[in-house]
């Protein structure tokens, strides 16, 4: 019974959807390096995934769940903007639902603390 507990507590929580934290809707998603002198706080990596829930998550729904980890992921660091590096949409054989692919979006970035707005 145990086992079974926690085994739903994980399956509810991946198909949860992430929400911004109020520090990570004030992150900023830029393009370009900052103008401003700025404080490099680091790489940053998110992915989102609908392994668990198959075909009821577009691409565009795993992009924004992404971003919005990575938002929030900043914001933990203290940063106020993050740089995007890189983003890719994948597939992955998928054996849990017999052989049909899951997609998984990822973003690299890198987090800075400005004291402008960028």
């Amino acid at each position: 019974m145990r086992n079974l507990i926690i085994f739903l507590i994980i399956l509810l929580n991946g198909c949860s959807t992430p929400t911004l934290s109020k520090k990570g809707e004030e992150v900023q998603v830029i393009m370009d390096m900052p103008k401003e002198k700025c404080v490099n706080l680091g790489p940053v990596f998110s992915e989102s995934n609908n392994q668990f829930i198959g075909d009821f998550v577009t691409n565009k729904d795993l992009l924004r769940r992404a971003t919005v980890k990575l938002r929030n992921e900043v914001a933990d660091l203290g940063g106020t903007h993050v740089l995007i590096k890189g983003h890719s949409i994948s597939e992955v054989n998928n054996y849990a639902y017999k052989n049909k692919t899951a997609s998984s979006a990822t973003f690299t970035g890198i987090a800075f603390k400005c004291k402008l707005k960028v």
